[in-house]
């Protein structure tokens, strides 16, 4: 996995994912997430299959339309996938109880509701939110993507004014600990998101679970075909 110049985490083949997360305001609401630790927050408590399978497909860089549903219906804002899926059970094999982290990006500029959305017929006649509208977790077309971004004015304080609304990315090294050598390599043993974190890797598993997927994607990028295996146990 190599750092490309814009220094953003994407998926494995460069490609960024885009999202839609529906919250009920009066339980989790755009505000709330503002007010979260460093405006990081799990996104938990979701119990369908399908909107589960959603999430678990999420990787760190994907970006998600804020929604509040209920009586409001529209896309207040974007938030960033910063941890995909862990367990939030001591039962390793419950998959009802499970979260990603989001952070905070930015505000639309103006809300977009829903009725705005369906009157974009042709435009969103592949939108999962129009088809399934229970479900609660929906993948976004890129060009569905572009075209809410458009109607809501893009998302953004007034120092964003004139950026590409795809240039509001993290910086792996500040925000995820990941430190690449000048070839572009993540460097396993000087990246502190390697280290141990006492504050979430509460058992080994919680450890293993956080940084697996991250030195795997290391480790093939830099070892290429040769074969290699992690062994349980270090003697």
């Amino acid at each position: 996995m190599r750092r490309n110049l814009k220094k953003e985490l994407v998926r494995s083949d460069g490609r960024r994912s885009y999202w839609l997360l529906k919250t009920e305001p009066a339980e989790w609401s755009w505000d709330d997430q503002l007010r979260s630790d460093g405006g990081v927050s799990p996104w938990d408590g979701v119990r369908n299959r399908q909107a589960q399978k959603n999430l678990k497909s999420m990787k760190c860089g994907d970006l998600c339309f804020f929604y509040h549903s209920g009586r409001e219906r529209r896309v207040i804002g974007v938030v960033e996938v910063v941890r995909t899926w862990y367990s939030t059970t001591d039962d390793r094999g419950d998959d009802w109880e499970g979260a990603v982290d989001v952070r905070t990006v930015a505000e639309m500029r103006r809300a977009v509701d829903l009725r705005d959305i369906r009157a974009e017929a042709e435009a969103m006649k592949d939108f999962a939110l129009l088809r399934q509208p229970r479900l609660s977790v929906v993948p976004v077309p890129e060009r569905v993507w572009d075209r809410i971004c458009e109607m809501g004015g893009g998302f953004g304080g007034e120092d964003n004014e004139g950026e590409d609304k795809k240039e509001v990315l993290s910086d792996p090294e500040r925000d995820f600990g990941i430190v690449y050598d000048d070839q572009g390599f993540i460097q396993i043993l000087q990246s502190p998101f390697f280290d141990v974190d006492l504050e979430v890797d509460h058992t080994v598993n919680d450890y293993i679970d956080r940084i697996l997927e991250t030195v795997v994607l290391a480790v093939e990028d830099q070892l290429g075909t040769v074969e290699w295996r992690l062994a349980a146990d270090p003697k």
